[in-house]
């Protein structure tokens, strides 16, 4: 090994590690050199870099199960460099089996209700036949993108709702079981009154957020489903599995399109230390006795 260069082995895994944080292959180049010393061609990072979009491009193809009971839609927004311009990643979660499984991530120049039917289209192409309950942001249209694609699926607009929610100050955990107390209800009257409390309470604080859930009160459905499935539903579990891929792309800016992809890095990593869903076996029961055996068999899941 000549002097200030080493061998690639051992060395993928730091540079995948810097190429997720979006960097391009020449300021990784640099930044081996100045962190660790060492010299590694150009050329060979990006062979490293070829190879993950190669990986991504074959897991964003991969056939999905037939039964999603439960997904959530999201947007990220990604700055991308060469155009300086801001990007849209959609990203759909799963619920298969009580653990949570990114079905795919896709990049556009913004989000809307028309990129999102073809996002819903190809779930389908891949296998997808049935989704028993989507989650979504507040995203005009897109409970019509849904309803083309799955018009047996429910459309519940909570993302954004949740996680609006979370957004309190560490000092404010009282907000946040006031915001909670609200999805969590047993009942229409009574989250509604959780509402109300909310208002009263920390309205002058965080006007917004009272007025994001009195905005989308309507898409709110709480006697639609029985209290099992609503554990699952507005679980924050889920949101904050989402949040773990969002909140670091908000401050990277990624050199090229194909770098953008790079995300499925940050996905591949976040999804090491999710959680599966509680409360799966008594929701799963109670979609079968909601929607009927033939639509939810037992053994399919």
């Amino acid at each position: 090994v000549k002097k200030r260069q080493v061998r690639l082995a051992g060395m993928e895994e730091k540079i995948l590690a810097l190429y997720a944080r979006g960097m391009t292959t020449r300021d990784i180049e640099s930044a081996l050199v100045d962190v660790y010393g060492v010299e590694i061609s150009h050329g060979l990072i990006a062979q490293v870099t070829d190879a993950v979009l190669e990986e991504a491009r074959a897991w964003q193809s991969r056939p999905l199960e037939a039964i999603y009971p439960i997904v959530w839609l999201d947007g990220i927004v990604v700055k991308v460099q060469h155009n300086k311009q801001d990007k849209a990643a959609h990203v759909v979660l799963g619920d298969l089996r009580g653990e949570k499984e990114v079905l795919g991530l896709w990049l556009a120049e913004h989000e809307g209700a028309q990129y999102w039917l073809s996002v819903l289209t190809e779930l389908r192409h891949r296998g997808v036949r049935d989704i028993y309950i989507a989650c979504m942001d507040g995203l005009k249209g897109l409970p019509e993108a849904v309803q083309a694609v799955f018009p047996q699926t429910p459309q519940l607009c909570i993302v954004h709702l949740v996680r609006a929610s979370l957004r309190y100050d560490a000092g404010d955990s009282k907000a946040v079981v006031a915001a909670q107390r609200i999805y969590q209800s047993a009942t229409a009257e009574e989250a509604a009154a959780e509402l109300e409390a909310l208002d009263t309470q920390w309205g002058d604080k965080y006007r917004a957020v009272v007025r994001l859930w009195r905005g989308n009160w309507d898409n709110i459905p709480f006697l639609q489903f029985v209290p099992q499935i609503r554990k699952v539903i507005y679980t924050t579990n889920a949101i904050e599995s989402l949040n773990m891929v969002r909140k670091p792309r908000n401050r990277r800016i990624f050199p090229n399109d194909d770098s953008a992809q790079s995300l499925f890095l940050a996905v591949r990593e976040a999804s090491k230390n999710w959680r599966s869903i509680h409360h799966w076996k008594p929701a799963l029961q109670s979609f079968q006795v909601m929607f009927g055996e033939e639509r939810v068999p037992m053994n399919a899941l």
